[in-house]
């Protein structure tokens, strides 16, 4: 257990600098490439994808919004959970813990559907399997980063990885795979993994920084 403490002002400054970052990150691959790809799998299955996508304001105010909430989750995990020193080091460790969490664990072979063709049953279901995988998967690192017994540990392992094991529900009219289907999941998950490491790791980076910067400041 540390004792560092940190201003609520400075973890403030960290989330807003780190998550402006991190919704252009995600932004400009949707901007430049997302779009499109999006648009043409929707044509290729008989979709008019005027209605499905989104215009680039309402996009840009999402991927910032979006950043800006996860900033806060891995504050909270930070300094909170895991009780961790904020550091570039650090924070780049937890973006890509998070990143699994969150993203991996959470989303684990789930299909790509076309819209509004999940059973409504289901959509309900999967806020539950969300919310269940990213507590399993939490648990599950907190017990092999923090817990002293081997066995916590191997436990530990198990519930990080039975959320995949399990999987997620793969019922719904399916995209059909196309050339485009690798180009959308590179355009998804590429930004999502670049987001967390390059957020994660300006937060530490900012956080320290200011830390430092105050206590220099009262000792003079």
């Amino acid at each position: 257990m540390n004792d560092i403490q940190y201003s609520f002002k400075s973890i403030i400054i960290s989330i807003l600098f780190s998550g402006t970052i991190g919704g252009i990150i995600i932004f400009l691959p949707q901007l430049l490439w997302g779009r499109v790809i999006i648009s043409q799998l929707l044509e290729d299955s008989g979709y008019n994808p005027i209605k499905h996508v989104p215009n680039l304001i309402p996009l840009l105010i999402g991927c910032l919004l979006f950043s800006y909430l996860m900033m806060i989750v891995l504050s909270i995990f930070t300094l909170l959970i895991f009780d961790r020193l904020a550091s570039f080091k650090v924070g780049c460790i937890m973006g890509a813990t998070c990143f699994y969490i969150f993203c991996v664990a959470t989303n684990a072979r789930i299909a790509v559907v076309l819209p509004n063709t999940l059973p409504s049953y289901l959509e309900h279901a999967f806020i539950f399997w969300w919310f269940g995988s990213m507590i399993m998967s939490t648990t599950g690192v907190y017990l092999l980063s923090q817990a002293l017994s081997g066995f916590a540990r191997v436990f530990g392992i198990f519930l990080m990885l039975l959320p995949i094991i399990i999987g997620g529900t793969s019922q719904g009219t399916k995209i059909p795979p196309t050339s485009n289907m690798l180009t959308y999941y590179l355009i998804l998950w590429i930004p999502l993994f670049v987001f967390w490491i390059v957020s994660g790791s300006l937060w530490g980076m900012m956080l320290k920084y200011l830390r430092h910067t105050t206590m220099n400041k009262y000792q003079q």
